[in-house]
């Protein structure tokens, strides 16, 4: 049933202030979001989380040893040859340098690494022997040794357990591969490690008001099996 021009005329104010406020209710919750960024702002932050999760953003250092990154305070720098600037911190080997033949493995299926620059003057030490060479500088005719190896070469005169020349040198990487950032070096892992980390306090009251929180590794980790090839069709 039609009304009075009254009724239409309210029932249109009515109409109009419900879209106001609807309008104002929207603009007052899109001020909690963020706004969507550009295409342009979009690609600068991509290329900008590529390049600090790069290997060349990586500060750590690379034990030729091991071949693991460690930081710089736990590894040494040694010469593997005459000292030729009396303003380098790198150390002598000294008791050390005996002690890299037994980085040799003859019953091993691969054969040893290779350096860039085999003819630089130090390289001769080297020969023969499983070695990182990216712990290793030719220039500089240094190379650097993790505590941790330093101490099972000098204490064990044997192998480090996680060295190279333990069995764990595999071949060089393909060029494919050495230039991955971090993520999809850790996509393309043949294992995946789950480490699970939890925040625990303490009852007593000195150590809550000195420490009042710490984080604890648990000691169950889970290693597992990941699709490697399938991440890394996903990443072509």
């Amino acid at each position: 049933m039609l009304g009075d021009p009254d009724d239409a005329q309210r029932l249109m104010q009515f109409v109009v202030k419900r879209w106001g406020d609807e309008a104002k209710a929207d603009a007052a919750a899109a001020e909690h979001f963020p706004t969507v960024p550009s295409d342009e702002t979009l690609a600068a932050r991509v290329n900008e989380f590529l390049e600090l999760t790069s290997i060349a953003a990586n500060t750590n250092v690379v034990c030729a040893v091991c071949g693991e990154f460690h930081l710089p305070d736990k590894t040494d720098v040694f010469h593997l040859g005459k000292r030729t600037d009396e303003k380098t911190t790198a150390k002598p080997l000294g008791a050390l340098l005996p002690l890299l033949k037994l980085l040799k493995n003859p019953k091993s299926r691969v054969p040893p690494p290779e350096p860039l620059q085999p003819d630089a003057p130090g390289m001769d030490i080297l020969r023969g022997l499983y070695v990182e060479y990216k712990g290793v500088d030719a220039e500089k005719q240094t190379i650097t040794i993790c505590h941790r190896c330093q101490e099972q070469l000098q204490t064990t005169n044997k192998k480090p357990a996680r060295s190279l020349a333990n069995d764990l040198y595999f071949g060089p990487i393909p060029r494919l591969f050495q230039n991955l950032n971090l993520v999809m070096w850790k996509c393309l892992q043949k294992y995946r490690v789950s480490a699970f980390i939890e925040k625990l306090l303490s009852s007593d009251l000195v150590s809550l008001l000195q420490r009042p929180a710490f984080t604890v590794l648990k000691t169950h980790v889970v290693a597992f099996l990941q699709v490697f090839v399938a991440c890394f069709v996903k990443l072509k």
